[in-house]
Formats: structure tokens, C-alpha cells, sequence
């Protein structure tokens, strides 16, 4: 992560979250999926400045990754895209796996939803900022409950 402790703009800021499973059932396929994806996760913070924050999780029981990305604005996001680390290793992860889904939350411009098309991601959008939270919400609203707060039941 860049700059951990600094929130990203919420007016400009885009959060992508994607899960990527393995194409095939062999043992090493989350192995494969996971190298490539630790060599985008390498190289993006020295490629792209505007790369704020980069996660990979694994899915428990699948062959399947979920991978969150920050980047500071659009112009960012389409650099990732178009000439970053995404348009470097999109072959090689493609080979190994397919994009089961995309989340883009923030501003996203026109430009980007046309792009994402153009690569066969399956994306869904959100205006809502990459910071957005709701007021008692749980973690996947955005926030959690205070430890003094109890649920309600």
C-alpha cells in the first residue's frame, strides 16, 4: 500500500474489487493465478504512481482470487488499463483464469466503462466514492459498528 494512512480523495478516487477464478480444476491453478497476480501487485507500485492501494485475497474453498485497487482519479485508472500493469499481464492471467466480476465504485468516466467492455470485464458501477460509508452500516456498506454500539435484532 501507498501512503496507507491517507484516505484517497472520495470526489476523485476509484476503488475497482475483481474476483478472478481459475479456469481449470488442476492443482495448480490458483498457484498459477496467484503468481500473476503478485507480479501485477509488484510492479504496479513502481509503474503507476497514482495507484493508491493494491490487495489480493483468496476465496475460501474456491480457485479464485478477489483483487481491490485505489487509484487516485481516472487518468490513472485508464493508464492501469491501457499501458500499466493490467494491460501487461491481462494475457498471461487470461491464460490461467477468468474475470467472474468487476465492481468500480467512484467517478468512473465514460471512457473507462467503454474500455472495460472493450476487455470483456463483467463490471458493474457506483457512483458512490471509493470512501463511501453508511451510518450503521456492516464492512460491506463501508463501516462497522462501534464497539459500544450493539446490533440490532
Amino acid at each position: 500500500m501507498r501512503d496507507d494512512y491517507r484516505q484517497p480523495n472520495p470526489n476523485t478516487s476509484i476503488a475497482v474489487t475483481a474476483k478472478w477464478a481459475g479456469k481449470s480444476d488442476a492443482p495448480s491453478a490458483l498457484e498459477d493465478l496467484t503468481y500473476w497476480w503478485q507480479r501485477v501487485g509488484t510492479e504496479a507500485h513502481e509503474l503507476e504512481e497514482g495507484l493508491l492501494r493494491f490487495e489480493v485475497y483468496q476465496v475460501a474453498g474456491e480457485d479464485a482470487l478477489i483483487i481491490h485497487e485505489v487509484f487516485e482519479d481516472n487518468a490513472e485508472l485508464k493508464f492501469h488499463l491501457s499501458k500499466g500493469t493490467a494491460e501487461k499481464y491481462k494475457k498471461d492471467i487470461d491464460e490461467v483464469a477468468t474475470p467472474e466480476a468487476y465492481f468500480f465504485r467512484g467517478p468512473v468516466s465514460w471512457t473507462i466503462r467503454t474500455y472495460s467492455k472493450f476487455l470483456h470485464l463483467p463490471a458493474t458501477y457506483s457512483s458512490q466514492g471509493s470512501s463511501y460509508t453508511s451510518d450503521g452500516g456492516n464492512m460491506s456498506d463501508g463501516s462497522i459498528l462501534s464497539g459500544h454500539q450493539k446490533p440490532e435484532k
